[in-house]
Formats: C-alpha cells, structure tokens, sequence
C-alpha cells in the first residue's frame, strides 16, 4: 500500500527463463500516481470494506480496501486502468479509469449479487469430481471485454459440489477443468440480479495426460512451450493445457480429450512424430 505496484510474467515451468523463475526482483516504486474513488449500492449508500484492485488480467493486482466512508485510494501507473471491486453480498464488477498524478475520481455503484450453486460430474458414469475449476465467463456482445460484469471462479469440494457467488445479473459461459477431466465446449448461463440459481449440473470428459520429447536434429529443446489442439465436429478448437520442455527435451500435457490430436510447438514446427512403447 502506498507504492507504485510493478508485475511480470513468469512460466514456472521453463528451464531456459531469465531470470530464473526463483530468481525473481520486482521493484516497487513510489507513488507517483493513482485513483481515487467513491463506492456505493444501487440506493446510493457507501459500500465500506469493500476491496479494490487494479488488475492487469483479470484477478491480479494490488489491493485496497475502501474506509467507512466508501472512498479509498490506491496507486497505479499513469494512463487507462482497469478496476475489479467486491464487496460481500455485492456483485464484482470491472470498471475502466484512467490513473493519473492528479489521483482523479472514480464512482463505482455497486449492485446485488447473484449465485449459482451446482456439481460437476463425470460425462461416462455420472460420478461426482473434486477439485475442479470452476469458472464463469460474462458474455455480453454490446459491451467492451473486461467492462461491467466480472468472471467469477470457485473450486468443487469433496462431493463434487460448488458454489460461485458475488455474479452480476446478465449472461455467462460456463467452463471446468482439473487435472483428468475438462469441458470440451462451454455452457450458456443467465442470471438476474440477486438470483441464486440452484441445481445446475456440469459435465466434464475424462481427458488423459501424454508424455512428449522434444528434439531437434537428435538434440532435446529445453523451453519449448508444447500444447495438443483437437476439433469439435463444428471445426473450432479444443486445445489442451500447455506445458514448457524440460532440459532433457521432456514435456507432459494433462487435459488431452481423446481422439485426433494435433502437436503444435510455438516458434517451432512439428516435422515429425515417433511413437515410443510405454516403459
């Protein structure tokens, strides 16, 4: 609090970064320049204890949280910003704003949340899977991406049961994943304001985990990012969770879907594929 806020992007995953994941400085400066701001509810009362980030994706970034009086301040770097504000029983919403010397005003009105409550399933048997991400995308055509509604994510428990809350009334997609199970296509939701909807079942396939090297001319590629991409019948894509090959050109990708797959290798082309017995 009271610093400019510095971020960088790091693949955990890769040999070859530098500097090295574990390895990493981030420098924080003073603050030159911010926001401040007003929250309040649709009857124009302060929303105290409300917490403020500015987000450089959609959940990263520093936080505040706003005094009895509804208003807080906070550091960003000079020019368009983008803030994600949550409070309890208040729908997270995304509002653009520019930072500037000046700390100039942002009023952010807040409105009643809505929830959905549901479980996620195997598609084959029908049993129950947890330890799934759950997340709800919104989706409306006549506003700007990451303005207005924000996404909201949640984890399933033991019983394969979850709970996503603090959602915006309009419409959202519905997608799951965890390590052996994902939704090949997602799943169109509509919410009204302060709804809680109840029952919602989501259905993931069993994908399966596959093991790679990464080679050229005989040599192992350490740092090559590897990602398997399918087709639905309709011809878009379903594309595996990537992963970075390790010093000794060894890469493993979990969430495959079964059937055709395609390997594709950024800033590489795949000339080949061998096919080795499992040891």
């Amino acid at each position: 609090e009271g610093r400019q806020p510095a971020s960088t992007k790091v693949r955990v995953g890769d040999p070859t970064a530098t500097p090295a994941a574990d390895s990493l400085v981030l420098s924080i400066g003073d603050c030159t320049s911010g926001l401040r701001g007003q929250i309040s509810d649709e009857a124009g009362h302060v929303v105290p204890f409300a917490r403020v980030r500015v987000i450089d994706n959609f959940f990263s970034g520093p936080l505040v949280e706003t005094d009895t009086d509804g208003g807080f301040m906070i550091c960003a770097a000079s020019g368009p910003v983008r803030l994600r504000a949550e409070a309890d029983g208040y729908a997270s919403v995304l509002v653009p704003a520019t930072a500037a010397p000046e700390r100039p005003l942002v009023t952010v009105r807040m409105t009643s949340a809505a929830a959905v409550a549901g479980t996620v399933v195997r598609d084959e048997t029908g049993a129950p899977i947890a330890g799934v991400q759950v997340n709800l995308w919104p989706f409306d055509p006549t506003k700007p991406v990451g303005v207005g509604a924000a996404p909201v994510s949640t984890i399933s428990d033991d019983a394969g049961k979850f709970v996503a809350r603090g959602l915006a009334p309009g419409r959202y997609t519905i997608n799951a994943w965890a390590a052996d199970a994902s939704a090949r296509n997602v799943a169109p939701l509509e919410l009204r304001a302060g709804e809680m909807k109840t029952g919602v079942v989501r259905r993931l396939e069993t994908t399966v985990a596959v093991d790679a090297r990464v080679v050229a001319n005989g040599r192992p590629i350490a740092g090559a990012a590897v990602m398997l991409v399918t087709r639905d019948l309709d011809g878009s894509e379903n594309s595996a969770h990537g992963a970075v090959s390790q010093s000794d050109g060894s890469v493993t990708l979990h969430g495959v879907f079964r059937g055709a797959n395609e390997f594709r290798v950024k800033q590489y082309r795949v000339l080949a594929l061998y096919f080795e017995a499992p040891h």
